[in-house]
């Protein structure tokens, strides 16, 4: 009788255990496939020192050749919005998941990583000669942020929210010479860095140009 309950429990041990390692294996292999999935889901991709830089939703890599390099790994945040250069050939990445921004070398190596203040969306970072300016969404509104471009570090300075124009959504940021342009769904708004650049919280350092003319093959624009 002993002998009958020895294996019995031996028995019950060995499914215990087998069902425990089964476990642990199909929740690595859904990660894996989780994580492979993200992998997939291309959200920008830049031309870089000879190779395409590729975020996505779940990270992201270098390829060139046909070789990939993953470098997730060197990253505290994984759902990646965009890719962007500075004037400085360093690597800002800007994430949807709890609005950071990793900041990386040439050789992808982790210079910093700026998570406060804490945003819901970073989507885009544009640059002048010492700022750098970044497009946010953050409780259902889209405002500009304005942080410090040094080449030592970078921080957080200023939200930009006060313009002349009334929008729902800013679609995208661009900066050309030294003209800080912001796209929204109601128009455009600019602004002449050389002349406005300590004052872009102010709603005076901004201006609409002038409405685009529509033209047509019968017609001539003025």
């Amino acid at each position: 009788l002993l002998s009958i309950q020895f294996n019995y429990m031996k028995h019950l041990y060995s499914t215990y255990i087998y069902f425990i390692f089964l476990s642990i294996l199909l929740s690595a292999n859904i990660s894996l496939k989780k994580n492979i999935t993200s992998l997939l889901n291309t959200t920008d991709i830049k031309y870089f020192n000879d190779e395409l830089i590729v975020s996505t939703e779940g990270g992201v890599y270098l390829y060139n050749n046909e070789v990939y390099i993953d470098y997730t790994d060197k990253l505290n945040s994984y759902n990646i919005s965009s890719i962007n250069i500075d004037n400085s050939n360093r690597i800002w990445l800007t994430s949807i998941e709890n609005g950071s921004i990793h900041i990386f070398d040439e050789n992808f190596n982790l210079l910093d990583f700026i998570d406060y203040p804490a945003f819901d969306r970073i989507l885009k970072i544009v640059y002048s000669d010492n700022y750098a300016y970044a497009l946010i969404y953050n409780d259902q509104e889209y405002f500009i942020v304005q942080y410090d471009n040094d080449f030592n570090s970078v921080s957080y300075l200023n939200i930009i929210n006060n313009f002349n124009l009334s929008f729902n959504n800013i679609n995208d940021i661009e900066i050309y010479n030294s003209i800080f342009y912001i796209g929204t769904d109601n128009g455009l708004i600019q602004s002449d860095l050389t002349i406005n650049e300590s004052t872009l919280t102010s709603s005076l350092s901004w201006s609409i140009p002038p409405k685009v003319q529509r033209c047509c093959m019968f017609e001539q624009c003025h």
